[in-house]
């Protein structure tokens, strides 16, 4: 799968990444969900529990709609038109993200939906604010503060971490483990598109802050001071967990994946 995305996931100027977006456009709306129900409605409702949160679904439904929204109050603070323009295509593809995982829970998931309790279907507290609680606190000190400080931190929270960290490492383990077992090849397409847009998306972040850093070299103590203050949360999440007890059985997914 590390073929599909361009070799090199450094630093691209703007112009790169416009033409990448261009050259790796998709549609949401034509992707085939058919296959997926079937093999949803297959499951049992144990293992759709488990897949469901598995999937990130409660996350995806909310975290993109949240960074249309909240990105977009970045779009003023930007140097050039050219970096606005380059945050304004991200955003579209936020949009896009967006209406492809709605699209996953009205046409999928919501035909068979998992029922969980209060201990099934929570997330730790470091979780949410690496995902959602950090980001929207960064953005508006950014807004509020309108200093490059505060704009480093904000970039390194939603783009580096956020997008380029947990975003990259959860679809690419979604997709290994999909093409694995041979279930959902809609979901599939739609991650390994989303996976092109995030790699972009990380790049851009880079790009903002070399700029930051060329204007005002003393940013560079805000951006160590945002990781400092990232590390225990992201250490924690991305700490390998136990498996939980009732977990999808691997070899019945398979054999429903290619039967």
């Amino acid at each position: 799968m590390a073929n599909e995305m361009d070799a090199d996931q450094g630093k691209a100027t703007l112009q790169d990444l416009y033409e990448r977006w261009e050259r790796d456009f998709w549609s949401a709306r034509e992707i085939d969900f058919s296959e997926d129900k079937r093999d949803w409605l297959r499951l049992t409702d144990e293992e759709r529990r488990h897949w469901y949160w598995l999937g990130g679904f409660s996350t995806y439904l909310q975290i993109e709609p949240d960074a249309v929204k909240y990105l977009s109050l970045l779009v003023p603070m930007l140097n050039t038109p050219r970096q606005q323009t380059a945050l304004g295509l991200q955003i579209a593809d936020e949009g896009r993200h967006s209406y492809f995982f709605q699209r996953y829970y009205d046409e999928v998931l919501s035909t068979a939906l998992p029922v969980f309790d209060d201990k099934q279907a929570t997330s730790s507290a470091p979780y949410r604010f690496l995902v959602f609680d950090g980001p929207a606190a960064a953005i508006d000190a950014a807004v509020q503060q309108r200093t490059d400080a505060a704009l480093a931190g904000a970039i390194v929270h939603a783009f580096i971490v956020l997008e380029g960290t947990l975003g990259l490492a959860s679809f690419s383990t979604i997709r290994l483990l999909l093409s694995r077992l041979k279930l959902f090849p809609g979901l599939l397409a739609g991650l390994t598109k989303a996976h092109q847009d995030e790699v972009r998306h990380a790049q851009l972040g880079v790009a903002l802050l070399q700029d930051l850093l060329s204007r005002n070299p003393d940013v560079r103590n805000a951006i160590v001071a945002k990781v400092d203050e990232l590390l225990p949360a992201l250490s924690d999440v991305l700490r390998p967990q136990p498996l939980r007890v009732g977990a999808p059985d691997i070899n019945r997914c398979q054999s429903v994946g290619a039967s």
